[in-house]
């Protein structure tokens, strides 16, 4: 008799396969760790993929996505492969983050935040804002988060309503970047 698996048979039965494999397990052939641990994880696995909601809903950006939001900083902004950075030893820069939804929006219904994870060569304080617009531009939502930290560090913007775009805008410090941006969609 051939099984065929599917996506909905799966999320139906996977607490019955799972306990059959652990029952198979205490009979009179042993299955092997391995195999066991192996089955789990394929079973989690196909049930994650045939329910987006179980899984982590989250986005990774890189900072070199970022765009200068004001024209005065576009030259001293580099852009490598996966950052952005403000070059100037002086003065502010300031850059605009679209983030990539990805996401179905009757998914997101507690809203996102973003982790910015950034390099400074200063104390000088980074702020990031981010913000959530309907599809027709109307503003949701918006909360800032900074750093004064010297060095690599990491940060979390609050949590913002959910909408339907979102984007972070970050005020950069002279000698400071944007390295990646994981948006979160809770």
């Amino acid at each position: 008799m051939e099984l065929v698996l599917t996506n909905v048979f799966l999320t139906q039965h996977l607490t019955t396969i799972l306990d059959l494999l652990i029952m198979e397990t205490t009979k009179q052939f042993k299955i092997p760790t391995k195999f066991l641990v192996s089955a789990v994880s394929l079973a989690s696995a196909l049930a994650t993929a045939a329910d987006p909601a179980l899984a982590d809903s989250y986005r990774f950006s890189p900072g070199s996505k970022c765009l200068s939001s004001d024209p005065t900083s576009d030259s001293t902004l580099v852009r490598g492969e996966n950052y952005i950075y403000n070059t100037n030893t002086s003065k502010y820069a300031y850059v605009v983050c679209p983030i990539d939804v990805g996401v179905p929006d009757d998914k997101i219904t507690n809203g996102v935040y973003t982790t910015v994870s950034v390099l400074k060569y200063n104390t000088q304080k980074l702020t990031c804002r981010i913000s959530s617009y309907y599809g027709d531009g109307t503003f949701v939502d918006s909360k800032s988060a900074s750093t004064s930290a010297n060095g690599r560090a990491s940060f979390n913007t609050p949590t913002v309503k959910s909408a339907i775009v979102y984007g972070v805008f970050c005020e950069l410090p002279p000698s400071s970047g944007i390295y990646s941006l994981y948006t979160w969609f809770n």
